[in-house]
């Protein structure tokens, strides 16, 4: 009897353990895709794509100055 409720605590805290660690690796790899993209899309919004904008509004300015010259 003690043999079997053994085997069975430890097959649920095995499983419980299993359940937990399976449940925080995907909410960390939910969490760390979430930041990425964040951080991808706003790196790209914010610096990258204005300051590509901005110089290649400058360009088109020199260029339409010089097509009109």
């Amino acid at each position: 009897m003690m043999t079997t409720k053994m085997m069975m605590m430890m097959m649920m805290r095995m499983m419980a353990m299993m359940t937990m660690i399976m449940m925080r690796m995907l909410m960390m790899m939910l969490m760390l895709l979430l930041m990425m993209r964040r951080r991808r899309r706003m790196r790209r919004r914010r610096r990258r794509r204005r300051r590509r904008r901005r110089r290649r509004r400058r360009r088109n300015r020199i260029s339409d100055e010089q097509h009109l010259i």
